[in-house]
């Protein structure tokens, strides 16, 4: 997997490989408050991923892209913040992926951005590394 500039939305990614997406909440940021959605095709409705439940404190996704080389994957992700919020409450998203790529710094949400849910594109490239 690699990240394509200028944008940290955007990666390309390798057929069969497996992607993780690392939440880490800071300044009480609640690891409950992450939905994430994914769909094979872009523009259609995707399904929720489940988190690891082996790490509870720092919300982890993991999903197999599956489309062949050519193909894409969108991943929608929402952070919803509540109780005792301050300016530096965030969540930090780090990107790895099985066959290259490793913790790749994702978009950043901030209890006090306008924009909540976030879009993620995986185009499914040979060039993937």
């Amino acid at each position: 997997m690699k990240q394509i500039p200028p944008t940290k939305n955007e990666y390309h990614v390798c057929p069969g490989e497996e992607v993780t997406l690392v939440f880490t909440p800071f300044a009480g940021a609640d690891p409950d408050m992450i939905t994430i959605s994914l769909a094979d095709v872009p523009g259609e409705d995707g399904h929720a991923l489940e988190p690891d439940p082996d790490l509870p404190d720092t919300p982890t996704f993991r999903f197999t892209v599956s489309p062949p080389v050519g193909g894409s994957i969108s991943v929608q992700y929402e952070c919803d913040f509540s109780g005792a919020v301050t300016a530096d409450t965030r969540f930090e998203l780090a990107l790895s992926g099985s066959q290259g790529g490793q913790n790749l710094r994702g978009p950043t949400v901030f209890a006090d951005d306008q924009t909540k849910q976030i879009g993620l594109a995986f185009d499914v490239r040979s060039d993937c590394q």
